[in-house]
């Protein structure tokens, strides 16, 4: 395979025509991908932002358990962030703060991208 250059090579190289663009759009994708990092690790505070009804985050909670595995979910008057398989409501605990979790790996595209390396 023949090494992508900037001018023969625009739909590799985007809109950089010089190393010097390509190496300043690097550092521009690299502090983005550092924010974007930086926001999937914050915990979110409870009730200021609330997960999604049926959502499975990592609570915290404050005096009980430092933080677990749990499904939130809403019964139309309290929040509740229990076991994955708790949606009765019996033995959820009050958390102070959320995290999502990370998106599951899609093994498929991950074996297309390694073959296109």
């Amino acid at each position: 395979m023949e090494t992508p250059t900037p001018k023969t090579d625009k739909a590799y190289f985007g809109k950089c025509t010089t190393m010097y663009e390509l190496a300043g759009e690097m550092k521009l994708l690299e502090r983005e991908n550092t924010k974007l990092k930086a926001e999937m690790n914050r915990w979110r505070k409870v009730p200021e932002v609330m997960p999604g009804n049926g959502q499975r985050v990592v609570a915290h909670y404050a005096g009980v358990y430092q933080y677990r595995l749990a499904t939130f979910w809403h019964d139309g008057f309290n929040a509740h962030f229990g076991y994955p398989n708790e949606a009765d409501g019996k033995g959820s605990q009050p958390a102070t703060h959320w995290l999502p979790l990370p998106d599951v790996p899609n093994t498929e595209t991950d074996r297309t991208e390694e073959n296109e390396l």
